[in-house]
């Protein structure tokens, strides 16, 4: 919504966006004919715009509606019934320069909230809060139900996602291509400008790792399995790779502490071998047995990832 006055010791009219946390109610924007009188389609405007403006004194002392429109602002009639003074009086300098951090900083924070809930993975989140025996939150939302039914069960869900380029972030963002679950065939999805794109990165060569970031060296993940010896069965050879790991990185590291230490030299394709190698590198390189939900394993993410 726009809002029109004269100009401070002018005879123009200028515009200045109204920020809408102020604005009580809407309208037409007033007619521009230089030759109207008309003050029309006047603009209410919020306590806190007369506050910010006037200060907190001057607009308590007219709790009715004040408005602004063509000519200036207009406030409403005093306690006793008498005419305001300040009735369509032209803002002052003053009181427009104190607009334009406010309007500023509103314009910060609505580019901001809308940029948050539009990115796929608030959207994501939202829809997955917790529910009831229904679904998640954003199925009842879907049906008219605001909140989950009092007294039932509530239900939690998450959701998975694949390193995903913020490129493909962005495209979902501005609707040109569209998220794929897990489940769904590339050919079924037919939103968007780019029926059937998969904005994740595809790993199907060994070489396509270094393009993704290396797990933390601290970071674990626990395994569950169905039966003792499916655990077992795993836990044999993930140590046998584990083991392998270790020993290489270990060496990488020996390498190029001799290299620095100025006893050894190497080409950069060795070198690189051995910078590529460090990636192996684990703050607790151990499997350990885990039985407190259920038959499970503890392993370092980075061999998981191996």
């Amino acid at each position: 919504q726009k809002g029109w006055w004269w100009a401070t010791g002018s005879h123009r009219r200028v515009r200045w966006p109204w920020p809408k946390m102020w604005l009580e109610t809407t309208a037409e924007r007033p007619s521009t004919a230089s030759n109207s009188s008309n003050s029309g389609s006047n603009i209410t405007l919020s306590e806190k715009f007369r506050a910010t403006v006037f200060g907190a004194k001057k607009a308590a002392e007219r709790p009715g509606k004040w408005t602004v429109g063509l000519k200036g602002w207009k406030t409403p009639k005093g306690a006793n019934g008498q005419k305001s003074p300040e009735a369509l009086a032209t803002p002052t300098g003053d009181e427009l320069s104190k607009l334009l951090p406010h309007e500023r900083s509103m314009r910060r924070l609505s580019w901001a909230a809308t940029l948050v809930k539009m990115d796929p993975r608030r959207q994501i989140l939202e829809f997955f809060k917790p529910g009831d025996h229904r679904g998640p939150l954003g199925v009842l939302l879907s049906t008219g139900v605001e909140q989950p039914e009092p007294g039932q069960a509530t239900s939690t869900f998450f959701s998975v996602w694949r390193p995903t380029s913020l490129d493909a972030i962005r495209m979902m963002m501005e609707g040109r291509a569209i998220g794929k679950s897990l489940n769904v065939k590339g050919k079924s999805a037919k939103k968007g400008e780019l029926s059937g794109f998969v904005p994740y990165i595809q790993i199907f060569e060994e070489a396509h790792k270094r393009r993704v970031g290396t797990s933390p060296p601290d970071a674990s993940v626990r395994l569950y399995f169905s039966t003792t010896d499916a655990r077992a069965k795993a836990r044999s050879e993930l140590q046998s790779v584990l083991d392998e790991m270790n020993v290489t990185a270990s060496h990488a590291k020996v390498m190029l502490a001799k290299e620095a230490a100025g006893n050894a030299e190497f080409d950069d394709e060795t070198r690189e071998g051995y910078l590529t190698d460090l990636r192996w590198t684990m703050t607790d390189g151990t499997i350990t047995d885990v039985d407190e939900f259920g038959i499970g394993l503890t392993l370092p993410e980075r061999l998981l990832w191996e």
